[in-house]
Order: structure tokens, then C-alpha cells, then sequence
């Protein structure tokens, strides 16, 4: 449910950030193509609520300020790759009844999500913006890396303290 509330939270603040974008990009456009495409407008807008919602899926919902204070950064920093998996398949053995388990583990769930989210910017950047692979892989991780880097400082120190882990396997 709290996924669901984040894409609608995204939906009630687009309209206010479209039209704070809506004349920049219009004279933008109509100097540089001479009309304003709506095909591009649409595809430049769906952009904007796509990244909009997939900040609002990393950083909500926000919790109350007194509840971060004395948290630590180091506390909430996970940098050892694929430590979820190894601490599910630690005391397990490798057969089918595990694998089915595994399948239902939100470890698993969670990595898939995590590409799931940064999939649509990568079509993005490759089609519409016209990216070399290179540059696609390289922004994709930057984004991920700007996702991480929100919830390790708190929100860029909006709260006293982190209240969500900062996770090296989701870069």
C-alpha cells in the first residue's frame, strides 16, 4: 500500500512541477524545432513524472523527525555486495524447496524492484535522449547513486539523522 500511496503523492505534485516547466521548454522547443511537438511534450513529460515517482519510491514515506535524531550513517550504510543473499543461503542448502523460498524472499524482490526502478531511465537516456551505451550505463548508475546517496545523508541533511539504509548492492 505505501508503494501505491508514493505513485499517487507523485501524481497530486506533477501538475505543480509541469507547470513550472511548461514555458521554459516550450520557447525551448519552438526555437529549436521551430513548433512544439506533442509527441516530445508528452514523452519529455512522462520523463519528468517517471523520475518524480521513482524519487518518491526511494524517499517515502518520510518519517518524523524525532525518530531519526541519534541515528549514525554507519549504522544504515550496507557496503558488502549481495549480503542479503549470502545471509539467506548461509544455512541452506541449494535444493528446489529453498530455491522456492527464495523466490518468495524480499531480498529477491527487492533487487528485482531496484532494476525494475532505474529500467524506464535507461530507455529514456538510450531512446529519447539519444545516449551511447556508455553514457546510459554511466547515468543509470549515477542516478542510483544520487538515489543512495539521499537516504545515507538523511535527505541532504533535511533530517538530523538517515532513516533508511543505504544499500551498495542497489547501485
Amino acid at each position: 500500500m505505501v508503494y501505491i500511496n508514493n505513485i499517487y503523492t507523485g501524481l497530486l505534485v506533477f501538475p505543480f512541477i509541469a507547470a513550472v516547466f511548461t514555458m521554459p521548454y516550450a520557447i525551448y522547443q519552438y526555437n529549436r524545432h521551430g513548433s512544439v511537438s506533442k509527441l516530445r511534450t508528452l514523452i519529455i513529460y512522462s520523463f519528468i513524472l517517471y523520475m518524480l515517482i521513482a524519487f518518491f519510491m526511494v524517499s517515502l514515506p518520510l518519517p518524523d523527525r524525532a525518530s531519526t535524531v541519534g541515528n549514525r550513517w554507519q549504522d544504515h550504510l550496507n557496503l558488502i555486495p549481495c549480503k542479503q543473499i549470502w545471509m539467506y543461503w548461509r544455512n541452506r542448502a541449494f535444493n528446489i524447496e529453498n530455491i522456492r523460498a527464495y523466490m518468495k524472499s524480499m531480498s529477491l524482490w527487492q533487487l528485482l524492484f531496484n532494476i525494475l526502478l532505474t529500467v524506464p531511465f535507461g530507455v529514456y537516456m538510450r531512446y529519447y535522449f539519444k545516449l551511447d551505451l556508455k553514457r546510459t550505463i554511466l547515468f543509470s548508475f549515477l542516478l542510483s547513486l544520487f538515489y543512495e546517496t539521499s537516504q545515507l545523508t538523511a535527505l541532504f541533511g533535511i533530517y538530523p539523522g538517515p532513516y533508511r539504509l543505504a544499500d551498495v548492492e542497489d547501485l
